[in-house]
């Protein structure tokens, strides 16, 4: 059905359900509060995403040489894996 980030884009929904007076059973499929959904759900993946890049920099900042062996480590696994496709 729908894809959101997390639990936080499933509270936005029953909140704004509850604030707009917004039956459950009259959105069930999200015909009232799709657009609003998704822009918050677009929002929040934005933020995580924008985290997990300060994060790893972050990391590679403080710890090169593991960053740079998980490095080495993935694109292993990614050669790997193309390897076994063709």
């Amino acid at each position: 059905m729908y894809r959101f980030c997390s639990n936080q884009t499933i509270a936005f929904l029953l909140v704004y359900r509850y604030e707009h007076k917004i039956s459950i059973l009259d959105d069930l499929h999200l015909d009232l509060s799709n657009s609003d959904v998704v822009t918050y759900n677009s929002a929040l993946c934005q933020k995580l995403a924008h985290e997990m890049v300060m994060a790893d920099l972050e990391f590679q900042r403080n710890h090169p040489e593991e960053y740079r062996r998980r490095e080495e480590e993935k694109q292993r696994f990614i050669d790997k894996q193309m390897e076994e496709i063709f």
